[in-house]
């Protein structure tokens, strides 16, 4: 049986950890707000090394499982290959909102006129290639 991604695991831990602590801020007396970065080891937890910054959110693990769910030489079984797809995309998402509350002014105002002819685009966009593309991938297989 597949069982998800230690990354994706402990991204989703990461998550609740900080429900939890906004959870617990927000009911307190108002002291110092916790800033909500990854817990991953191998990353060094500074926002301007903007390289290092994907580390938590590695997805090459599985980029791979899915390129054998998709060759033929995985599992060949819908449940591993949905679940890998949602994990990548869910990663995706969160690495894109964590660079997004981590940037400067200036890489703000590039990145969010990259980020809206990404979007607009028919052929990768994240509406009509990621969300479309998972539903239509669900659908048939």
């Amino acid at each position: 049986m597949a069982s998800p991604d230690a990354d994706f695991a402990a991204l989703m831990e990461d998550m609740r950890a900080y429900a939890a602590r906004e959870a617990a801020y927000w009911e307190s007396d108002g002291t110092q707000k916790y800033w909500e970065i990854p817990t991953k080891a191998a990353w060094t937890f500074n926002p301007q090394n903007i390289e290092a910054m994907k580390v938590p959110f590695d997805r090459s693990a599985l980029n791979t499982q899915l390129s054998a769910e998709y060759d033929g030489t995985g599992d060949n079984e819908v449940r591993v290959l949905m679940g890998t797809e949602l994990q990548i995309n869910y990663m995706a998402m969160m690495e894109r909102a964590f660079r997004e509350r981590h940037k400067l002014a200036l890489r703000s105002f590039a990145h969010r006129t990259a980020r809206a002819n990404a979007h607009a685009d028919n052929s990768y966009g994240v509406h009509t290639h990621t969300v479309l593309g998972l539903v239509q991938d669900l659908l048939s297989a």
